[in-house]
């Protein structure tokens, strides 16, 4: 489990890299690794 957790937040720092939000990071590392990938495919689609 902490592995999956691990790959999450590299993933997730990417996209920050990208957005620069925070906000939406740190929501993303409260969350699970694929509610992550759910909420970052949304996220994508509304920009």
């Amino acid at each position: 489990m902490q592995f999956e957790n691990s790959s999450c937040y590299i993933f997730v720092s990417f996209i920050n890299a990208n957005f620069e939000d925070e906000i939406f990071v740190r929501w993303v590392e409260c969350h699970n690794c694929f509610s992550k990938i759910t909420v970052l495919i949304f996220y994508y689609i509304s920009i």
